[in-house]
């Protein structure tokens, strides 16, 4: 669906542009569509750079709750979690980028505060274990 398509073009755009460079018209322009239609789904710019970055988080957030229960505490659980998390970086590679070259939007996106909050719980965990 086209809903879908804005959503991964804007993660293809902004993660070679940045966010400040994309427009929401350059979105359209490559989905060739309105910049209305975008805005009929998204209301703006943030909103849309919430819900492309919101499997990623959800991923993320999975992944540390998980891990959470049950611990690194064998070196089994480790390398599970290393290959996880591997998975989970690779696969949502666009979006990862976006929050790690974003981090003075934290303020205005709140996908990207929830990115933060989720960093900090994975660096604790992790620190908690090694």
């Amino acid at each position: 669906p086209l809903r879908d398509r804005i959503l991964e073009t804007s993660l293809d755009l902004i993660a070679s542009r940045g966010i400040a460079a994309t427009s929401v018209q350059d979105i359209a322009d490559a989905c060739e569509c309105s910049k209305a239609t975008v805005l009929y789904h998204f209301s703006h710019k943030e909103h849309l750079i919430d819900e492309a970055l919101n499997p990623a988080l959800q991923a993320i957030g999975a992944l540390l709750g998980e891990v959470q229960q049950r611990g690194l505490d064998s070196l089994d659980a480790k390398f599970s979690f290393t290959e996880a998390l591997v998975e989970v970086l690779i696969h949502h590679r666009r979006a990862i980028h976006t929050v790690i070259t974003h981090p003075y939007l934290v303020d205005s996106i709140p996908a990207l505060e929830q990115a933060h909050t989720l960093m900090a719980g994975l660096a604790e965990l992790v620190s908690d274990h090694t």
